[in-house]
């Protein structure tokens, strides 16, 4: 753990939001979490797939929202919980921005809730 807090207090984040590196650091990895819906699950695996991306994870969440109102067997229901996917994408500096648009441009539709991405600098892989 020291190991790691060491690592942190070595980077510097400016005010854009960029990571700093200290002199004699080479570039460092990007870690993409991204929650999609499970609709669209295979359609991303075969996009990462071309991209040469082959060791992700996925983990099945559950996501609250503002909820959609369905009716089923003439009642009427409010639906807060939706099922999402996660995934978890190690990548290169250089390639996360291809994998980022790749992803983005398969489960955008427009609404707010379809689709988050987060990138953040991973420090080791190991």
């Amino acid at each position: 753990m020291h190991h790691v807090k060491e690592k942190l207090k070595s980077l510097r984040i400016t005010v854009e939001g960029k990571v700093d590196l200290p002199e004699g650091r080479g570039d460092i990895m990007k870690l993409i979490e991204a929650v999609i819906s499970k609709l669209k699950l295979q359609e991303v695996r075969n996009a990462l797939d071309d991209l040469g991306v082959v060791d992700f994870m996925e983990s099945s969440i559950h996501c609250h929202g503002k909820g959609q109102v369905m009716i089923f067997r003439g009642a009427k229901f409010v639906a807060q919980v939706a099922e999402r996917v996660k995934l978890e994408i190690v990548s290169a500096d250089d390639a996360a921005d291809k994998i980022i648009k790749a992803i983005g441009s398969i489960v955008k539709t427009g609404q707010p809730e379809d689709c988050r991405i987060a990138i953040r600098p991973y420090l080791e892989v190991t």
